[in-house]
């Protein structure tokens, strides 16, 4: 009897002990938190913004209200820049959970479930012919020319972000006369700008010369044979005078109709010397300066290159006449 005491005793006392062992390993390795975070991904999204966010892709969710400052902060996480508008592309689950480690969260604290891949796509509108049109013909009202817009060759669809769009407009370059190139810059705000370039055609009327009577061929144009009418750039040949200073002293190459426009190609300055005559040419340098009679061998206008030859050493020599009876020569 005396020897189950003791027996019992000391099976007591370890179980004591191991009871206490027990609950010092409980206390030294707590359990895992629970995972009261949820972020569920979606498989396809429309983003409006220039950067992806969790929120955008996953829905975060929480049954504590104790974890709403989690939850909130969890939504802010950029994962990627958004594509531009219009266009799609895809994150993988891997590029999310990369992003939430890089901003410190501990994955095992929340719970996910997450697509292999995420489709996005940034919402977008087409910019409008009529938006277009609008914005070059404002630019034309305060550039001070008396010009309309006809038409405006913008075919391809440009995709922007939702929202007004403020575009403006720079005029590059004319083509031709009655066609220019403008350059376009679309805004909308909190979004990149985007360019695109846009061939415009106008009516721009001018007060151009044009012939005021019949003028045969080989006349020299005087300031009565001109008179000025309004007339639309477009419509008339690309080489036409439109200053009267481009046409009164020169030599007609062609006859030219009473109304018609002058044309470069049908004149020319009239020759100031004459091929046979007797003219004067200068030489100029740093350290002299002569003078000669010699001989034009051609006729020339003024600004024209011609030959002149001296009478008693037979020589010729290319020279650029200056005026009336006057060449200038180099050699």
């Amino acid at each position: 009897m005396r020897y189950c005491r003791k027996v019992t005793r000391t099976l007591w006392f370890v179980a004591i002990v191991l009871s206490g062992e027990a609950a010092w390993l409980q206390a030294a390795e707590p359990p895992a938190p629970a995972r009261t975070v949820r972020i569920i991904g979606r498989k396809s999204v429309t983003v409006t913004t220039p950067e992806i966010r969790l929120a955008e892709i996953a829905s975060v969710s929480s049954s504590r209200s104790s974890d709403d400052d989690i939850i909130i902060g969890l939504q802010k996480i950029v994962i990627d820049p958004a594509p531009t508008p219009g266009k799609s592309d895809t994150i993988s689950a891997a590029r999310v959970l990369e992003r939430l480690r890089e901003e410190g969260i501990e994955l095992r604290q929340v719970g996910y479930s997450l697509p292999r891949l995420i489709t996005v796509k940034r919402a977008s509108r087409t910019l409008g012919y009529e938006e277009v049109k609008a914005a070059i013909e404002a630019s034309l009202v305060g550039s001070g020319r008396d010009v309309s817009l006809r038409e405006v060759d913008y075919r391809k669809s440009l995709e922007i972000a939702p929202g007004q769009a403020e575009i403006e407009v720079a005029p590059l370059e004319g083509i031709r006369p009655g066609q220019c190139l403008f350059g376009l810059t679309v805004k909308v705000e909190g979004q990149p700008e985007a360019r695109l370039r846009v061939k415009a055609t106008l009516d721009e009327w001018r007060e151009i010369p044009v012939a005021a009577r019949q003028i045969g061929r080989g006349s020299v144009i005087g300031a009565q044979d001109v008179r000025m009418a309004r007339l639309n750039l477009g419509e008339v040949p690309q080489d036409a005078a439109v200053d009267i200073q481009q046409v009164v002293g020169f030599e007609t190459g062609h006859s030219i109709g009473d109304g018609e426009v002058f044309r470069s190609a049908k004149l020319a300055l009239p020759p100031v010397i004459s091929a046979g005559s007797s003219v004067m040419i200068v030489y100029r340098s740093r350290f002299m300066e002569a003078s000669a009679a010699v001989t034009a061998m051609e006729s020339g206008a003024a600004g024209q290159r011609i030959k002149v030859r001296n009478d008693s050493s037979k020589k010729s020599v290319m020279g650029i006449v200056l005026e009336p009876g006057l060449v200038r020569v180099s050699e």
